[in-house]
């Protein structure tokens, strides 16, 4: 095989390269084993890597390969290692014939109680997806199971169930090795003259497709029924058509195609009572093919060459012979029977684990009672842990606004400098004016320096009072009385109060709601949370929008203010509410508005204020706080589903 078949190292190129293998097998399909030799080798590179759709394809192809050439060998390995990597999730459109694939296999190896459970799940994907290769195939496997148990009606009803799905598009792989099939249920049946049709059919039907290999095993079944009918002319005429077909398949005498041939002209010879001659072809060929024949033919084979020995001039290798059949007929029986007794542990295993995992589940059912039960009690008790820390945090608020002195300190104390020295300046030219004449540029210089002292303490005491007026305050001790209020009109007008004019940002408002509420409060929380979101959520000049609900949930009133931007950081989120927390500190804001603002909705409104963010999907501020009693019917709506 040229160096264009090998399996390329880039997965990438993977598809194009089995499309190239498919190609060729279509055109050549006696090239199966050379192709199946890379095919090999590419599944082998495969095993390091994740599970892919490209590897799955690649080992339902090397499976249709080894039933070109008889591997069994390879089969166990490929079709095993591409069911895995369906199961793992790569291809779930490839699961079915995954499915199938082992089944067959396993049919094959006389493993069929392993295989019927797989072969359901496929024929149900395959009633499913209606595809007719995945109906033919799981016809396929259906055919072999029943002729292995002589369900001879059966096996025929499956065949010819494949052959209405695969003649009308003849795919490219080997499906025309049911005419085998079919053969031989109708030679057990009894029905030569059927037997013959789809013999005849089965060979240009393989022919046709360059299935050489496949179209001379056929041509065995024409030799037995000449055989049979003791026609020896029309035998040895099959037998030359066989061998031609089979040299076509392959020149090699361990080729299957090769192997059967042989063993048709040692019949032949043993029919023209060639007997020893016969005896010696099956002796060597069986040598050679050992690998290639199933046990039970191996069995049959064996015997075959039994009885012409006990013919010939040496009994004794007849007995050999026997012996040897004899054998090969125990291990295939003690082979059979452990594998049912190790199916019938399975099966036993299996109903104990079973019974186990419904304990087991209920079990759990019952601990998973009780862990709700006691995540209900830690949840309660972290959620009075966390009023005891809020109400901790807020007792402490004087302590913590001296902070504000580090913001402070620089243009204070640089007023401070200014002046200082400006005073300085004037007091030594009082001295010098009460004690002489003093020149008129020396008078101004005195001025101009005090002047120019003046002005950079005035500069600096604007800049901290500019500094002070950037931070919120809000009388949390201040008296309100509530006032009936519309919501819908107390947000808008929050609203025009806290977002910069000419600002792209958009409000979508649903707060129909008429109540009672602290309006002046409730309204600089609001100023808070939107100008929150006017300086966090989005970037300058950054279009968005802010969504505002509002309604009852019970005895409580409930708010959310939402936007869709940048979000909180994971990291600051558990701490958005503390005081100088903020991602531009230092930059004229002073990370006090969020702490303020819940401040005044644990404080004055007895309620709370909640945030939830994800990084890049936005932020959502909840307010919640008990209604003032009684509300009228008018002043009721629907809870607010706050989640949305």
């Amino acid at each position: 095989m040229s160096s264009e078949y090998a399996p390329p190292q880039d997965l990438s190129q993977l598809p194009a390269w089995l499309a190239v293998l498919r190609q060729r097998y279509a055109q050549e399909p006696s090239c199966a084993e050379a192709l199946l030799a890379q095919a090999w080798l590419g599944l082998e590179q495969l095993q390091a890597l994740p599970p892919c759709a490209p590897g799955v394809e690649l080992g339902l192809f090397a499976f249709d390969l080894t039933n070109e050439i008889r591997d069994g060998s390879r089969a166990e390995t490929i079709t095993s290692q591409t069911l895995a990597w369906c199961e793992a999730g790569a291809a779930p459109a490839l699961l079915g014939a995954a499915l199938t694939a082992r089944a067959r296999y396993l049919i094959g190896a006389q493993r069929i109680a392993l295989a019927l459970p797989l072969l359901e799940r496929a024929e149900q994907l395959a009633q499913e997806s209606q595809d007719p290769l995945d109906l033919a195939n799981c016809a396929i496997a259906r055919a072999a199971i029943a002729l292995r148990r002589d369900e001879l009606a059966e096996a025929i009803r499956h065949g010819e169930q494949v052959l209405a799905l695969l003649k009308p598009i003849k795919p490219p792989t080997s499906w025309a090795r049911i005419y085998a099939t079919l053969a031989c249920a109708h030679r057990d049946r009894g029905d030569q003259a059927r037997r013959r049709q789809v013999l005849l059919e089965g060979i240009a039907i393989n022919g046709e497709h360059g299935h050489w290999g496949e179209a001379a095993n056929l041509v065995t079944g024409l030799i037995d029924m000449a055989l049979e009918a003791g026609d020896l002319d029309a035998a040895e005429q099959a037998l030359q058509q066989c061998q031609l077909m089979a040299d076509r398949a392959s020149t090699a005498p361990q080729s299957l195609a090769q192997v059967m041939m042989q063993l048709s002209r040692a019949n032949c010879l043993a029919a023209r009572g060639r007997s020893v001659e016969a005896a010696e072809l099956i002796a060597s060929t069986l040598a050679l093919a050992e690998p290639l024949l199933g046990q039970p033919e191996q069995v049959r084979r064996l015997q075959q060459l039994a009885d012409l020995q006990a013919i010939g001039p040496d009994p004794a290798q007849a007995l050999q012979s026997s012996r040897r059949a004899h054998q090969l007929r125990m291990a295939l029986l003690q082979s059979t029977q452990q594998r049912e007794l190790t199916l019938l542990q399975e099966h036993l295993e299996l109903d104990h684990a079973q019974q186990a995992r419904e304990q087991s589940e209920q079990h759990a059912l019952e601990l998973d009672a009780k862990h709700q039960a006691l995540q209900r009690a830690l949840q309660q008790q972290r959620r009075l842990q966390a009023e005891l820390v809020e109400h901790s945090k807020l007792a402490s608020l004087g302590t913590l606004l001296a902070g504000v002195a580090h913001e402070l300190n620089t243009p204070l104390g640089s007023a401070l400098t200014s002046l200082s020295t400006a005073a300085d300046q004037l007091r030594g030219m009082r001295a010098e004016l009460a004690g002489s004449a003093v020149s008129r540029s020396r008078l101004l210089n005195a001025l101009h320096t005090s002047l120019q002292g003046g002005a950079l303490a005035q500069r600096n005491l604007q800049r901290a009072q500019a500094l002070v007026a950037s931070y919120p305050v809000v009388e949390l001790g201040a008296a309100q009385e509530a006032q009936d209020c519309d919501l819908d009109t107390l947000i808008r007008e929050a609203w025009e109060r806290s977002i910069t004019p000419g600002s792209p940002l958009q409000l979508e408002l649903a707060a129909d709601l008429r109540l009672p509420v602290l309006a002046q409060l409730l309204s600089e929380v609001l100023l808070q949370l939107f100008q929150n979101a006017e300086r966090h959520a989005y970037g300058p000049g950054q279009p968005g929008r802010v969504r505002v609900q509002a309604g009852m949930a019970g005895a409580w009133v409930r708010l959310s203010v939402a936007d869709e931007g940048r979000g909180i950081p994971t990291e600051l989120l558990p701490r958005v509410f503390e005081p100088y927390v903020s991602t531009q500190f230092g930059q004229g804001r002073s990370g006090l508005g969020l702490f303020v603002a819940h401040a005044a909705v644990s404080q004055r409104l007895g309620g709370k204020l909640r945030a939830r963010s994800l990084p890049g999907a936005g932020a959502c501020f909840e307010i919640e706080w008990p209604a003032p009693a009684p509300l009228s019917p008018e002043r009721r709506a629907q809870p607010l589903d706050l989640q949305q």
